[in-house]
Order: C-alpha cells, then structure tokens, then sequence
C-alpha cells in the first residue's frame, strides 16, 4: 500500500495551523510553486504540499504515483522535493544551478533549507523548472 497520497485537506487551512515564520515561507513557496508548475497545490501525507503528480515504477516492479515536486516544513528546515542532478559516483561534482542556488544540504532525493532567506528564489524557480521539463520529457512512468 502506497504511504505517500494526496488528502482531502485544504492547503490554506494547513498553512494557516503553522507558525508566522513558517507561514510567510510557506505563502513564499506557495507562490514560487504554482507560478512554475501551473499547478494548484495538494497537502500529501507527510503535511507535504505538492504540485502536480506522476507515475513511477521501481525495478523491483512496485508502482505508484507522487507529486512532481513541493516542499514541507520540518522541525529544524525545511525539504524541497525536486528532481536534482546529484552524482552519488562522484562527490566533487555540483550541479552548476544548484551551486547558485545558496545555503542547503540534501539527501538523495531533497534539498533542505534552515531558512527561506538563504537560498536564491530566482534559482529555485528555475530548478522548479527543470523539474516540470524533466518530468514532462519522460516517458508516461518514470523508471526509478
């Protein structure tokens, strides 16, 4: 079963139950998201508001479907839920646009952030971008 869904939550009421720091970032992000994707958010499981959805399909032959990008608030940062171009093989590599993109870290598959104020929004909106073309390039489900 599929942990990671959609809920039938407004995402204004779930942003307003935040607090006035997270909430002006959120409305920041908010604005950033809709504006790249042309799409109407979605609160996922997770409290994760999400843009837009695909399908993918492990090798292992599990499937489903996600959000094709968004963000959430975390105790200590804030997660950016975007398709990156981290090279695991080779850790001195950096992606040029992420190299502007300010203070963060990342997983495998986010970017987190302490504060909105320490990334560069010009650049998250093109990395939201990418996103969007990377996504719309793949065939109907990607393979993961």
């Amino acid at each position: 079963m599929q942990k990671t869904i959609p809920l039938d939550i407004d995402v204004q009421s779930y942003i307003e139950t935040l607090d006035e720091k997270k909430k002006a970032d959120a409305y920041t992000l908010l604005e950033v998201f809709r504006e790249e994707t042309q799409e109407e958010a979605t609160l996922w499981r997770g409290n994760m508001i999400g843009f837009g959805t695909y399908s993918y399909r492990y090798d292992s032959g599990h499937e489903g479907y996600a959000m094709k990008c968004g963000f959430a608030f975390r105790k200590t940062n804030m997660t950016l839920y975007l398709y990156t171009e981290f090279d695991y093989n080779n850790p001195d590599y950096v992606d040029e646009l992420l190299a502007q993109l300010g203070k963060f870290t990342h997983g495998r598959v986010c970017i987190y952030v302490k504060k909105l104020s320490d990334i560069n929004l010009d650049v998250l909106r093109q990395l939201v971008q990418r996103n969007q073309k990377f996504i719309e390039d793949s065939t109907t489900t990607i393979r993961c």
